[in-house]
């Protein structure tokens, strides 16, 4: 079966149904082993790769430094909103991988990044990693701050992640 048949039968998942997947707190081992699981059919470089690049960063995009935790429950309490990717997914909950030199096929680690989705659209491929960091990152990193602090959240030592609630009926 072909990937436009399987997207013709399957309807577009909405925001809130994918919200839902995502709601359970669970802990960064968990976390981790599930983003094993997503970046094998995403990035490539080897889970294992992607997983010591994030836990190097300390779970902090590389270019506003706002943890994922952070950056995950402004999402979840409707203060930002995640970006639809494709009939079943969602950019925003999870950090997706950046080229410095935006050399995509450039996989050393020198040049690849954890980036969280904000960050990464911005910058996109027209500023040098250098200058989005100084100038832009630091202001994404207030703002985010600011929302956090100003919508009463407080910190948590817990993750979120779609696929510990995505049910196996919409499974690729």
């Amino acid at each position: 079966m072909s990937i436009e048949t399987k997207r013709k039968q399957r309807p577009d998942i909405s925001i809130e149904e994918y919200l839902g997947w995502c709601y359970e707190d669970i802990s960064l081992d968990e976390y981790l082993k599930l983003e094993k699981i997503r970046v094998n059919k995403l990035f490539k470089i080897t889970p294992s790769d992607w997983i010591h690049l994030i836990k190097n960063q300390s779970m902090k995009c590389y270019y506003c430094d706002t943890d994922l935790k952070r950056i995950q429950q402004l999402i979840l309490y409707g203060i930002i909103k995640p970006r639809k990717r494709g009939t079943d997914g969602y950019s925003g909950l999870h950090f997706e991988l950046d080229h410095k030199n935006c050399d995509k096929d450039d996989n050393c680690f020198e040049n690849i990044v954890a980036s969280c989705y904000y960050c990464n659209n911005d910058k996109s491929n027209t500023f040098s990693c250098d200058t989005f960091k100084q100038y832009f990152g630091l202001h994404k990193n207030a703002a985010f701050n600011e929302l956090f602090l100003a919508n009463k959240l407080t910190d948590t030592n817990k993750y979120h992640h779609h696929l510990k609630g995505k049910p196996l009926s919409t499974a690729d």
